[in-house]
């Protein structure tokens, strides 16, 4: 393995989202070759073969970091491996540079924190090729049989590389699923240089100082809407077949939650919603989710399952749009002029616990 300079793979996802009854399915062949002079660096090209997300990028690990190179809009991801904190930008590069901190694998922060239950290792045969089966199950903090995270990794004993990893998470009625498979792996094949050429006009040479740790400052690209701004105006139809008409709210504080079924932080997010929603008189407070990508059939099924009576409108993607919603679940407190009081994108279980009730009762106090 020390003389590896180059290597090929195809990699192919398969991915089931939860209440999503189809599997997903992509397909891609991967290039790396050695970077010059770093010991660990690695270019890395990906090409699409198949699926229903098209994608197409280039990595480079330099030793610290990885930086996905985007041709579309000739932009990087960087992923450090070291440092931790939130999302940054670098500075001073003629390029948008989005900066993601690395986040340990589920594996390594499980051993950490000392709840993995159950830890297998086997020996299987995959593709015609003995393998170690490295399985683990984790079900800390869950309330039932149903809730677990399941992973598998295999591992070809011959050469030690993987070959293919799962994960299967079940949660209430739902599972999630994934699994990666690598096959067609050439060592040392001959690569076309051109499949490295970045196209953006970032100095590959220079990775390691335009790559400085010191010059990352938070983002101000992705704004939601401002605190005091006028909440834009909002006609959906609901699931119980009336229409919302955030107007007609005025004189109470809205809350706003703009979520999707398939999304686990929106799930654990609803819940927390409705005990906000019986908490308030409905005369004073309105909570309203904003559904963007189901069928109404579809979300009166799911939230009749878990007891969810609040007003939820259907067909809310344009809605999101005008309200700048690139994360999910994000959530908007308007007050009772229809000026926004604060926004929230994510789950945090302190966040419904205390904060949105402290923002919610503030602005009731106003007049």
């Amino acid at each position: 393995m020390a003389d590896l300079t180059t290597f090929s793979y195809q990699i192919d996802a398969e991915m089931k989202f939860f209440s999503e009854k189809d599997t997903v399915k992509n397909g891609a062949i991967c290039y790396l070759k050695s970077v010059p002079k770093v010991k660990t660096g690695l270019y890395h090209h990906v090409e699409e073969l198949y699926g229903f997300y098209p994608f197409r990028y280039k990595q480079i690990y330099n030793g610290d970091s990885i930086v996905n190179f985007r041709a579309n809009d000739s932009s990087a991801l960087i992923i450090n491996t070291k440092r931790k904190g939130s999302y940054n930008f670098i500075r001073g590069l003629p390029n948008l540079i989005r900066y993601e901190y690395f986040k340990q694998s589920f594996f390594t922060r499980s051993i950490q924190k000392k709840t993995v239950i159950d830890v297998q290792l086997n020996e299987e045969m995959y593709n015609g090729a003995p393998c170690y089966v490295v399985r683990f199950a984790n079900t800390k903090g869950a309330k039932n049989s149903h809730e677990y995270t399941r992973v598998a990794y295999y591992i070809n004993k011959e050469n030690y590389l993987p070959v293919r990893m799962t994960e299967t998470i079940g949660f209430q009625d739902m599972i999630q699923y994934r699994a990666y498979t690598i096959s067609h792996m050439k060592l040392n094949p001959a690569l076309d240089q051109r499949l490295f050429e970045i196209e953006s006009n970032i100095p590959v040479g220079c990775i390691r100082e335009y790559f400085n740790p010191d010059t990352y400052y938070r983002p101000n690209d992705h704004q939601l809407l401002k605190k005091r701004d006028m909440a834009p105006d909002i006609t959906l139809q609901t699931i119980d077949g009336k229409v919302f008409d955030l107007n007609a709210y005025k004189g109470k504080v809205v809350l706003l939650d703009f979520w999707y079924i398939s999304c686990y932080p929106c799930i654990m997010t609803l819940p927390e919603l409705q005990k906000i929603a019986e908490h308030y008189d409905t005369s004073k407070v309105a909570v309203i989710g904003i559904n963007v990508a189901d069928d109404r059939d579809k979300i009166a099924s799911f939230l009749g399952k878990r007891n969810i009576t609040y007003i939820n409108a259907f067909k809310g993607e344009e809605t999101g749009k005008n309200y700048k919603i690139k994360a999910f679940p994000t959530l908007y407190i308007i007050d009772k002029k229809g000026l926004i009081v604060s926004h929230h994108e994510g789950w945090n279980r302190l966040l419904y616990k205390s904060t949105i009730k402290r923002k919610i009762n503030k602005s009731l106090r106003k007049k």
